[in-house]
């Protein structure tokens, strides 16, 4: 495997899917640049959440006024803050889970085939709800609708749910496929979180 196993396009360069150096180098670049852009966008939108809940705070009750529209400018960031992190938390393995196989399957290859069942699951789950989103965020171009005070298009808001969805489905086929290479070679492999 790889040195660092999250990055997805490095374990399917090194895997028989992707011989090119060329290749290989130009997908890890694109990884690398993916991860900026959203990490970028999860402090952007993070600070924009808190700034606009303090200036929100201070105009209503130190200036006694109202920041008219507030609460769509902060939906607006906090949806896409929330899921762009998630979309970041399936690629690093670092989601919230409740999960104790582990705990209860001490042999390595009944661990690794219970972790088998349990990413099928995920993956399918991910893929309808992919599709879901997919439809919602199609939905919302179609009736082109916008918001109530600052008329700015839906779908813009929504749309990083299909994107932290779809990300999701991309990395449970990595875990995915790391466990059924470690049920094939015997060994558990296994995405571990974080690293």
């Amino acid at each position: 495997m790889t040195k660092d196993p999250f990055l997805l396009l490095q374990f399917v360069c090194r895997s028989e899917l992707i011989k090119d150096k060329g290749m290989h180098t130009m997908l890890k670049k694109l990884d690398k640049i993916a991860e900026r852009i959203a990490n970028w966008i999860v402090v952007i939108s993070g600070i924009a959440v808190c700034a606009l809940i303090f200036t929100g705070a201070v105009m209503r009750y130190i200036l006694h006024t109202d920041f008219y529209g507030s609460e769509e400018l902060i939906l607006f960031a906090a949806f896409w803050l929330y899921f762009t992190g998630s979309a970041l938390a399936s690629k690093h393995n670092t989601h919230i889970k409740a999960d104790m196989l582990d705990m209860f399957i001490k042999n390595k290859s009944a661990l690794n085939a219970a972790n088998i069942i349990k990413y099928v699951i995920s993956l399918g789950m991910a893929a309808v709800a992919s599709v879901w989103a997919v439809k919602y965020v199609q939905w919302n171009i179609n009736i082109n609708m916008k918001s109530n005070v600052f008329r700015f298009p839906v779908y813009i808001t929504v749309l990083p749910i299909a994107i932290s969805f779809i990300v999701w489905t991309i990395y449970c086929v990595r875990d995915l496929i790391v466990c059924i290479h470690g049920l094939k070679d015997g060994d558990s492999k296994s995405v571990q979180e974080g690293e």
